[in-house]
């Protein structure tokens, strides 16, 4: 079997050197994309440079995996990242929850907006 890390370097040599990378190589590679990006998260108590640069990769990872997929190999993506853990603790902040829930039926209703700018005062 193939480690983690020599999957992620073959994917990156093939991408590299123009070659077609399977959707199983690419499924692969996101899974430990995944894992990596939940383990930093748990272990960065809470540093914001540290989750910023996880989150940065996790979604600068996910712009290329939907380059490089079908609409079918994108909506099992799609169900991966839905699956995994991950989605609980990204879920644990109130606005990156409320947005996906969208609760009023739409991602930035005034309950969100609250969030970002602070409750009106009067």
């Amino acid at each position: 079997m193939v480690s983690t890390r020599s999957q992620r370097r073959l994917v990156a040599a093939k991408t590299g050197a123009g070659i077609q990378t399977s959707f199983a190589e690419r499924e692969a590679e996101l899974s430990a994309l995944l894992e990596r990006t939940q383990q930093t998260l748990f272990e960065s108590n809470a540093e914001s440079e540290r989750v910023g640069q996880a989150l940065d990769a996790l979604l600068g990872a996910l712009h290329w995996q939907k380059s490089r997929c079908s609409d079918e190999e994108w909506q099992a993506c799609i169900r991966q990242c839905r699956e995994h853990p991950l989605l609980g603790m990204v879920h644990e902040d109130p606005f990156t929850v409320r947005a996906f829930k969208k609760p009023r039926g739409y991602a930035g209703d005034a309950e969100l907006l609250d969030l970002i700018y602070g409750p009106e005062e009067r």
